[in-house]
């Protein structure tokens, strides 16, 4: 989860040194519901998810049509799957507004719109490829619609400010208001409805916090950039970020290098099975 906001980030906002803070900030906001539950897997759906809709709208289309098998499967894996959904109708809007405010034309509209309409049609066809099939959908809806349930779920009331890890929340918050009023300024609707969408959505359930954190975070980057480069820095400062620009270089040499994740994994997932059999605790 961690690696793939981080490179989300950067695609957004192109400097490694505010892509790895605003990567922290979001990784220690979701702290608060670092849970062994198969939530988590979402967290890694919504982050594929942004990641093709932003190539999609730098021109790579047609990766809009690897989402429905996306889909299906998130759809066995948990209960969150209608996001893929709710996230592609967002960037049809967004797309649509794009269209109108570009050339103020339907044609425009429909055209820019039409691949993400098709794709959400898509992937909620194939929220339909489970064992339960149209069974699964009653079920969300009425545990969503349970005002009993929901009144009595820690994770399913409003946001505490008291909880340590809600400061994080607040900075991010407060950064996303202006990053999507930063966005609409620029044409970039998707992303500013995308912000406010999932805003909303964490004020509304705690649980949702952690989400509003990947969502926001990678464009909230784009905007402290654009404001960074818009500012008449004093040399001083202007010394500083040109060393974090030469550290960002050398940052990216390395990340340019090839590598086998999974001799780490399975590295990490040793040493977890060792330490939880009895010649681990033997040796502890």
């Amino acid at each position: 989860i961690s690696a793939l906001l981080f490179h989300l980030i950067r695609r957004c906002c192109g400097n490694d040194v505010i892509s790895l803070g605003f990567a922290l900030i979001a990784v220690c906001g979701s702290t608060i519901h670092w849970l062994a539950r198969p939530h988590l897997l979402s967290w890694i759906f919504v982050l594929i998810v942004l990641h093709v809709l932003v190539s999609a709208e730098r021109g790579r289309v047609k990766l809009l049509w690897t989402l429905p098998v996306l889909t299906a499967l998130w759809t066995n894996l948990h209960g969150g799957f209608f996001l893929a959904v709710v996230m592609v109708l967002t960037a049809a809007i967004g797309a649509a507004c794009s269209g109108f405010a570009r050339q103020h034309s339907w044609s425009s509209v429909w055209s820019k719109a039409k691949p993400y309409l098709v794709c959400s049609a898509g992937c909620a066809a194939a929220t339909f490829l489970n064992p339960y099939t149209w069974h699964l959908h009653e079920h969300v809806f009425s545990y969503l619609h349970d005002a009993k349930l929901l009144d009595h779920i820690s994770e399913f009331q409003s946001v505490s400010f008291h909880h340590g890890g809600a400061i994080f929340f607040e900075c991010m918050l407060l950064v996303g208001i202006g990053s999507a009023w930063w966005c609409f300024g620029r044409g970039k609707f998707t992303p500013a409805l995308l912000i406010v969408l999932f805003a909303h959505l964490a004020l509304l359930y705690g649980r949702n916090i952690p989400l509003f954190l990947l969502v926001a975070s990678p464009w909230a980057a784009y905007t402290v950039r654009g404001v960074f480069s818009r500012v008449n820095w004093p040399s001083s400062f202007a010394a500083l970020t040109s060393a974090a620009a030469d550290i960002s270089g050398d940052l990216r040499a390395f990340e340019r290098m090839r590598r086998v994740h999974l001799a780490s994994v399975s590295a990490v997932l040793v040493i977890a099975a060792l330490f939880a059999s009895e010649i681990g605790r033997a040796h502890v």
